[in-house]
């Protein structure tokens, strides 16, 4: 889940059509500074455009015209991590060290982002849906809308797809370019511990100290550190959700 700090969805002061009108390599070359900056995260919404297209992939909301909404930039796994190690140790103890240093490596980078309406944006940080990823013998990638927990019948908000409807990424005027979507590691690494954190009951407990915490203990709620897990395992234990081993 979201550790707190910084959101995975980035709004900027920069306006979309500043970034836009540029050149895909001048967009490339400010997706490459380092650092997390505005202008950067500006630079990743323009490119989305010219990966995705201009409007929403799971509500169908426009983001362009006088009647457009204004697209949020949403992280596949949320930018907060890089400065959080005992995080960064949990990807790598859950999936391997190998998808820990492509989290690294791509957090801010056009395989692990995505142009989403607020509404959808909103279900997807409470881990409410994921994107499973199907790599096939073509080397084509498809990606599958997943609800969690599955609902074949509905979806949350105003999100139209349906549990195992395809996401329609790289739609957009130069959507080979940028692979025709985000990592398929990282989806279906997001996927995979929304599905754990709801199944083990975690996400509820973790939704309720969230709640429970006030301005000044909010950060320390969500530092992944040895801390909060021992206090999220004893509230677990508590619930008779875990058993004791």
């Amino acid at each position: 889940m979201n550790p707190g700090g910084h959101k995975s969805g980035s709004g900027t002061p920069y306006s979309v059509s500043e970034f836009v009108g540029l050149e895909t390599d001048e967009l490339m070359k400010l997706m490459k500074e380092e650092g997390f900056g505005t202008r950067k995260q500006a630079a990743l919404k323009a490119l989305l455009f010219k990966r995705d297209g201009n409007s929403c992939l799971w509500t169908g909301m426009t983001f362009v015209g006088p009647m457009g909404v204004v697209p949020i930039l949403a992280h596949v796994i949320p930018n907060s991590v890089h400065d959080k190690p005992d995080t960064l140790k949990c990807i790598a103890m859950f999936a391997g060290e190998r998808v820990r240093d492509l989290v690294i490596q791509y957090l801010n980078h056009t395989g692990n982002v995505m142009n989403i309406e607020s509404n959808a944006h909103t279900a997807y940080d409470s881990l409410r849906w994921g994107i499973e990823a199907q790599s096939h013998d073509n080397g084509k990638v498809k990606y599958i809308f997943r609800t969690i927990p599955p609902s074949p019948n509905s979806s949350p908000g105003f999100i139209r797809l349906r549990e195992g409807d395809e996401i329609n990424f790289g739609q957009g005027p130069e959507g080979e370019r940028f692979g025709r979507g985000p990592l398929p590691l990282l989806c279906n690494l997001q996927l995979a511990v929304a599905r754990v954190l709801h199944m083990s009951g975690a996400a509820e407990i973790i939704a309720q100290l969230k709640d429970d915490a006030d301005d000044t203990d909010f950060s320390n709620v969500y530092h992944m550190s040895e801390d909060f897990c021992d206090i999220l395992d004893a509230k677990l234990l508590m619930s008779g959700r875990a058993l004791v081993v």
